[in-house]
């Protein structure tokens, strides 16, 4: 399996008055990222859309890629990945979720919370 595409559906966990109530009303918030294998060791975000120009391309920078490359280098694996973040809705940060499902199938192995520590 060289692609892997994911939905994190936002949650009501945080809701309070104002700002996230208006969210609801969004139809199907959350984020759809998509990996995609490469044949040398970067990683690139590819695309960003639903942001307004608001996110950052650099995958130091990101949150759906930190915890790419924090990931990759706990297993010390020397891998590349193109990467593809759909927003659904701006004030979610799903995209953390979706990119830890999809470790499950590139690597077989679950996440370990310790990866994202400090």
């Amino acid at each position: 399996m060289d692609t892997i595409r994911v939905f994190a559906p936002a949650t009501v966990a945080n809701v309070a008055c104002g700002f996230d109530i208006f969210g609801l009303a969004v139809d199907n918030p959350g984020d759809e990222v998509i990996v995609k294998k490469r044949n040398d060791n970067q990683i690139v975000i590819q695309e960003i859309t639903g942001d307004n120009g608001k996110l950052t391309f650099d995958p130091n920078k990101n949150t759906v890629t930190v915890p790419i490359i924090k990931y990759l280098e706990h297993l010390n694996k020397n891998t590349g990945f193109d990467v593809i973040l759909h927003k659904k809705c701006l004030w979610v940060v799903a995209s953390e979720v979706a990119q830890r499902a999809q470790w499950q199938v590139f690597c077989g192995k679950p996440t370990p919370q310790s990866t994202y520590s400090n």
